[in-house]
């Protein structure tokens, strides 16, 4: 296949041949599906028969827990349960020459590997803390699904799968780039021939092997799309940009949507595997959360489905957190940041420059509307030469910082309660900071 018809491919102008092939290769995989379903069918018609003869064996309150799985009362008062932010955080001090240095490397090493307990998956600190705690002990356990790419994957959502949809956003930001690099060569390749055999009127002349290479890679049909009688259509085409602009925005707030969504689905299919076994549990801004102690994760019987999960300490803040507050007030009138410096990363995958104060302001809402009830940190990455001391870090109320001995990196990691959008705003303004990089503290996939 040649670089032409790769492109009319990546840009949506897909060849019918091609088409037929996708929509071949869509339908043996919807009948294989079928199939499945048809197998998922007959287990749960027999599952359900086993639930209603064993149903009658359940105490009424156990029902009621399973019932609703929305509704949760904690065993204990909440300063008396074990939270990740008693545990789970990882501090960092300064030597004399100012270079930072974990505090106890095989402490973090531990907090972050995966343990197991009584065959139960655990994450480091979780581990942790259960060594230190008497049986007694309650401790507040976040329910996450072990990556899973096919259920990913296949997970349907406005009526597309997760993967039919990333299939979506990446023609489109293929196409989007390729029209960028054609705004630039469209004002030259409207001469056609004449590249190679006069030149153009400004004296630019190629070698007809450059020419073909470049209407090979560009394609017939994107060409005559945006060049006709040897005028180039620029307007035409930065118009079809700004669209697809839009679209991929659309797509990347669907793509995060339909990642909460899974999340929620995968807590409501592991719910009843532990409220019925007595264990105070309960959904929360879409996670699953439960409420045991140490003696509970001791000699409790293990379900059958726990391979699939893992149970991390849970963060205080982000349990309480009311849908829809955010942990700090936005100055909505906030100016003056130098955005050539600043970047984020927002999605878990994507950087995003800004252009504009209110273009910052956005993507700050953004961050902590999206990852609050997952995390509570964020991590904010300073290149700065010469290096920033920790006075002059001050204003961005970190909870620790760290000095890379190999580059001019700064590592903050920040409360989201204590995100000071101001003190970014005058670090962006230093002479000595070259750029500054703002996202979620994550170490593990929390996305789903």
């Amino acid at each position: 296949m040649t670089n032409g018809k790769r492109l009319q491919d990546a840009i949506g102008l897909i060849d019918i041949r091609y088409i037929a092939e996708l929509s071949d290769q869509l339908a043996a995989r919807r009948k294989r599906q079928c199939r499945l379903i048809t197998v998922w069918a007959a287990a749960a018609c027999f599952s359900l028969v086993l639930t209603v003869g064993i149903g009658h064996t359940l105490s009424e309150a156990q029902q009621n827990r399973i019932a609703d799985p929305y509704t949760l009362t904690l065993p204990a008062d909440a300063d008396q349960i074990i939270w990740a932010s008693a545990a789970g955080d990882l501090t960092y001090s300064s030597t004399e020459d100012g270079i930072g240095v974990i505090a106890s490397e095989s402490a973090v090493s531990d907090s972050l590997a995966q343990m197991t307990w009584r065959g139960w998956e655990l994450s480091g600190d979780l581990y942790l803390a259960l060594k230190e705690a008497e049986a007694d002990d309650y401790f507040a356990v976040l329910v996450s699904r072990r990556y899973d790419y096919n259920s990913r994957m296949n997970f349907v959502y406005e009526g597309k799968t997760r993967g039919e949809w990333e299939v979506e956003y990446e023609i489109l930001n293929a196409q989007q780039r390729r029209l960028g690099e054609f705004s630039k060569a469209g004002h030259l390749l409207k001469y056609g021939e004449a590249l190679y055999t006069t030149g153009t009127p400004d004296g630019e002349r190629w070698t007809k092997e450059l020419y073909e290479q470049q209407i090979d890679y560009y394609g017939a049909v994107l060409i005559e799309k945006y060049i006709r009688d040897g005028e180039f259509l620029i307007g035409q085409l930065e118009a079809d940009m700004v669209a697809n602009d839009l679209r991929l925005t659309e797509l990347k707030r669907l793509l995060v949507d339909l990642s909460d969504a899974y999340t929620e689905q995968e807590a409501l299919a592991a719910y009843p595997i532990f409220a019925k076994r007595g264990i105070s549990c309960g959904i929360r801004n879409g996670k699953l959360y439960l409420f045991l102690t140490k003696q509970d994760l001791s000699s409790r019987t293990m379900p059958r489905a726990r391979h699939r999960y893992v149970l991390s300490l849970a963060s205080r803040r982000v349990f309480e957190t009311v849908e829809g507050e955010l942990p700090i007030e936005i100055d909505e009138t906030l100016s003056g940041f130098d955005c050539s410096k600043i970047t984020f990363y927002t999605d878990g995958a994507r950087y995003n420059t800004v252009s504009s104060d209110g273009e910052v302001l956005d993507a700050i809402r953004y961050l902590l509307e999206r990852w609050q009830y997952s995390i509570d940190r964020l991590s904010i990455s300073v290149y700065a030469d010469p290096r920033l001391n920790e006075e002059t870090l001050a204003s961005m109320h970190y909870q620790s910082v760290y000095y890379s001995t190999y580059s001019d990196l700064i590592l903050l990691n920040i409360p989201m309660k204590d995100l000071n959008p101001e003190a970014i705003r005058d670090l962006s303004l230093l002479p000595q900071v070259r750029s500054i990089h703002i996202g979620p503290h994550i170490s593990v996939d929390l996305i789903g």
